[in-house]
Formats: C-alpha cells, structure tokens, sequence
C-alpha cells in the first residue's frame, strides 16, 4: 500500500506543478520580456483554448501594455517551457515607440 500512496502522492505534487507554478513563471517571462522591449504590462491573461490548437506545449496570452509613449496596445504572446517567449500578434512596445518618433533624417 505504500509504494501507491508514494506514486499517487508523485502524481498530485506533478500536477500541482503543472498547473499552479509553471503558469506563474511563464507569467513572469511574459511581463519581463514586455519590460525589456520598453513595454509596461497592464494585464496579463491565459488563452487556454488557443494554446492547445496552435502548438503542443505552448500557452497563449492576451497581454495589454503601455509603449513608452504612453499607448495602450494589445498583443498576444506565446511562452514554451522549451522555447521562451515570442510575440504572436500585436505591435511590439519597441516598434510603436519608433513609429512615434518618425523616420530619422540624416543631416550632411
């Protein structure tokens, strides 16, 4: 009986992992990854049912977040335990910024 208690004991602390801590780090990556392209995270949220359709082992999120120009955008962002994190939809923070900014004009 007790090698059944352990495994079973295993399984809950695996899934635990799975479904509690894992989504919290990825969360964090996500915001860190919005923050170093200039970004600052006002919402970040799940896309369970999109995650699952596009790729095996991959989590979709919605996220909103201000440039540094103060706008507000959507976007949507893919993390992967095994690949990070990448932008799906969406401007990213960095790419809104030099729009506002202008083209640059070299002056010779």
């Amino acid at each position: 009986m007790e090698s059944s208690t352990i495994a079973i004991s295993v399984f809950v602390a695996w899934f635990a992992l799975f479904l509690l801590v894992i989504p919290v780090l990825q969360r964090r990556q996500v915001r860190k990854h919005v923050t170093r392209k200039g970004g600052t995270v006002l919402e970040i949220r799940w896309k369970p049912f999109l995650s699952w359709v596009h790729e095996r082992n991959t989590k979709r999120w919605d996220v909103t977040y201000t440039c540094s120009c103060g706008q507000a955008l959507k976007g949507v962002l893919q993390t992967s335990l095994f690949t990070g994190v990448k932008w799906v939809e969406g401007p990213r923070p960095q790419e809104v910024a030099s729009l506002q900014e202008g083209p640059v004009h070299s002056h010779a």
